[in-house]
């Protein structure tokens, strides 16, 4: 007798950004400023596991026996927020539903004073423009940065004219653990 299998494995499970990735606030906040993200999960074991970033395929992976796989992106990834799921194929062919979504988000990573004062300055000048470049001001990685001190102005003058600058924006997600002079931080 010949059994066709027809049946679809289970959706992906357990969905993450692998905590090596994962380097924001926590090992699990799903915030990254790695652009070539590692993934994990779980699903049938020896399927096919293709990754999805909103909508479009980053790549395939093989579940090992234990049904665990691991997926590293290869081409970057865009700084922003990104909706990831996955597939299952099993060896007869059949497709899984797509998994749960698992959001992260992407920010950029500061290593030196200079860029950070690029950084700030265009979030001064235009928040949705340094949003789509560097990502969320919240998200930024500024673990690398020492010096904090005279950061954000309070004032800043285009010609002769003088303008006041109130920064309202959250940062509270940043790392400043290396930070050794926060003189004036938000009084450049």
């Amino acid at each position: 007798s010949i059994t066709i299998d027809t049946v679809a494995p289970s959706a992906p499970e357990s969905l993450d950004l692998a905590s090596a990735s994962d380097n924001g606030i926590s090992d699990s906040d799903d915030i990254t400023s790695t652009t070539t993200p590692t993934f994990t999960g779980t699903a049938e074991e020896d399927s096919t596991i293709e990754v999805i970033s909103d909508g479009s395929s980053l790549g395939t992976a093989t579940a090992d026996s234990n049904g665990d796989w691991t997926f590293t992106v290869s081409s970057a990834l865009d700084i922003g927020t990104h909706a990831i799921t996955a597939t299952s194929t099993d060896a007869a062919g059949n497709v899984s539903d797509s998994s749960s979504e698992l959001s992260i988000t992407i920010g950029a990573t500061f290593v030196d004073r200079g860029s950070l004062n690029t950084a700030v300055a265009a979030w001064i000048a235009n928040e949705t423009n340094a949003t789509a470049t560097y990502g969320d001001i919240n998200d930024w990685d500024v673990s690398a940065i020492t010096d904090f001190s005279y950061l954000i102005p309070s004032n800043y003058k285009v010609g002769v004219v003088s303008y006041y600058y109130a920064f309202n924006s959250d940062i509270s997600n940043w790392d400043v653990s290396s930070g050794t002079n926060f003189t004036s931080m938000f009084d450049g």
